[in-house]
């Protein structure tokens, strides 16, 4: 009964655990769904431009604000930055894991996300 007594944190923190396993799980994504074009051919010119976002989980907190960067076709790049910067945040953008709240990103030039237009190519 002692050995059962002690392992109890452990089985209230992996009850919690599963519960946050099965919140992410049962979220619904607000990424708007392909229905663009398919390009023939990619260069790989990577642009953003006026880039402003915020997680859906914290609306309130800001990451981007205005963001803007090119990356060339064949171009080796590097982003620096402290926990929470927003670097990985930039490819999850272009892999269109995320929608940017405002601003475009586009690969070649051609649009990933409008947000005058709200097309998604790709």
């Amino acid at each position: 009964m002692g050995s059962t007594l002690a392992m109890a944190p452990d089985l209230l923190k992996g009850n919690q655990m599963v519960a946050s396993v099965f919140e992410v799980l049962d979220r619904k994504a607000e990424v708007i769904g392909d229905s663009g074009e398919e390009l023939a051919r990619v260069e790989g010119m990577i642009e953003l431009s006026g880039v402003q976002f915020s997680f859906p989980s914290r609306p309130n907190e800001l990451i981007f604000v205005g963001f803007d960067l090119v990356v060339c076709a064949g171009q080796s790049m590097a982003l620096v930055g402290r926990s929470g910067s927003g670097k990985s945040l930039v490819l999850a953008l272009v892999l269109r894991f995320y929608d940017p709240t405002a601003g475009n990103v586009m690969i070649d030039g051609e649009f990933l996300f409008d947000e005058f237009h709200c097309s998604c190519y790709f």
